[in-house]
């Protein structure tokens, strides 16, 4: 599926493509993408049919979504701001999920 997302703006993968590997994707796809680092413009997409993902934790590393982007900020200087600009969006589309961590 992350290929997919990527290449789909690159017109290399029809939409109806995309769209059914996305449906058959379980919610951790999202986990997957931010490990793996994906962008958020590639990202986007598969956040907004994976909502529920927001709130479910790694199962690697117990952290929700936000927090694996935040973490790309220490891991990957280079990427700082687009990790933090994701970690941010991702807050702004569940800020719930901070009433867990209280």
């Amino acid at each position: 599926l992350h290929h997919a997302a990527i290449n789909i703006s690159r017109k290399k993968i029809c939409q109806e493509c995309h769209d059914l590997l996305l449906k058959g994707s379980p919610p951790t796809v999202v986990h997957r993408a931010i490990k793996a680092g994906m962008t958020w413009h590639h990202l986007r997409n598969i956040v907004m049919a994976k909502l529920n993902a927001l709130t479910m934790e790694d199962e690697e590393s117990s952290l929700v979504p936000f927090m694996l982007a935040a973490k790309r900020c220490k891991d990957d200087k280079d990427g700082m701001l687009g990790s933090l600009s994701m970690a941010y969006e991702l807050l702004c589309l569940q800020p719930d999920v901070l009433k867990e961590y209280e």
